[in-house]
């Protein structure tokens, strides 16, 4: 099977109208199949359709590409704040946050509604969650940016694993495994093999036995009997995992929190501006009917006029007729 041939029919069909998605990818795998490439059309046949919202992320990035780079700036922007405890910078790249997401979400209605597809109120809640959550990370900017997203990604965090199963066919380099072994962290640089003369391995990782690890590996030092030791250790290990699942927990709750805050800023200005748009629309329709009125009373002036001209066309025409030197007389 050739990988670029099935990445080039995924972006096609990504790229292709959703409702004729699977009429569209059927097609492409009996052409591979008629053409003798097996591997090829079984792979076309195993790519998933993707959900209404996923598919409009992906047609956002298609019409604008320099999408990923805005979302980028907002997000480095709120990192820098963040860290320099800038609150005004902080205050005011959020609030560019809201309403780059605000414009893009403008932007997926337009373009389902170009596509035929109006978004529905749901629809379009998930796509703001997708923006959020690629504006909160970089792994899921990346997926988005593949503009193969067969689901949403979702705010609070989620595993390489996950934001890779978010795309149909995986680029190379997203969101690497390592980054998601919960035993080892990347602390450091390890010596130079020395079977490996001329290698450089000053850039190669140290794996660096986490906390949970290193309580689980037998203690060499001195201490009580080995059950009572392999007991306690099992506590240790146990109360661990209790505590990373409170933190995690936490976090999750606190990112739910922040999600709910988010999303009610977008809708706060979503409200503001069609307010906006109401108070527009009032407007020119006072005018229209100052307008209106001005012209109707200039019509009864007018018609009076008329009226009046009238009469005196009629009185100058009886005395016409009533003239005795009239030769018609």
């Amino acid at each position: 099977m050739d990988a670029p041939d099935l990445v080039a029919i995924a972006d096609a069909l990504f790229a292709g109208p959703f409702g004729d998605f699977t009429a569209s990818r059927n097609a492409r795998a009996s052409e591979a199949k008629k053409a003798g490439n097996g591997d090829l059309a079984a792979a076309v046949r195993a790519l998933p359709k993707p959900t209404a919202a996923a598919w409009i992320l992906g047609r956002i990035v298609r019409n604008r590409p320099g999408v990923i780079d805005d979302l980028a700036d907002v997000r480095h922007r709120i990192e820098a704040a963040t860290a320099a405890g800038e609150r005004d910078e902080l205050r005011a790249a959020s609030h560019d946050r809201q309403m780059l997401v605000v414009r893009l979400v403008e932007e997926a209605r337009a373009a389902a509604a170009d596509a035929g597809r109006p978004l529905s109120a749901s629809v379009a809640d998930e796509v703001s969650d997708g923006l959020l959550a690629a504006l909160g990370d970089s792994p899921i900017a990346d997926a988005l940016a593949s503009g193969r997203l067969v689901s949403v990604p979702r705010t609070g965090g989620m595993t390489p694993p996950e934001i890779r199963a978010l795309v149909a066919i995986p680029p190379d380099g997203l969101a690497p495994e390592d980054a998601d072994d919960p035993d080892f962290d990347v602390t450091g640089h390890e010596a130079a093999d020395p079977a490996e003369a001329g290698a450089d391995t000053r850039s190669r990782p140290r794996r660096v036995p986490s906390p949970a690890a290193r309580a689980a590996a037998p203690s060499r030092t001195p201490g009580p009997a080995a059950s009572d030791r392999r007991r306690l250790q099992r506590e240790l290990a146990v109360a661990e995992k209790s505590v990373e699942a409170a933190r995690t927990d936490r976090a999750r709750r606190e990112s739910d929190r922040d999600t709910l805050v988010e999303r009610r800023a977008v809708a706060q200005a979503e409200l503001e501006a069609r307010r906006e748009a109401v108070r527009a629309a009032q407007a020119d329709l006072d005018a229209a009917d100052e307008a209106l009125a001005a012209m109707t009373a200039d019509l009864r002036s007018r018609e009076l006029e008329w009226k009046r001209a009238e009469a005196t066309m009629k009185r100058a025409r009886a005395a016409v007729e009533d003239d005795p030197t009239d030769p018609r007389a």
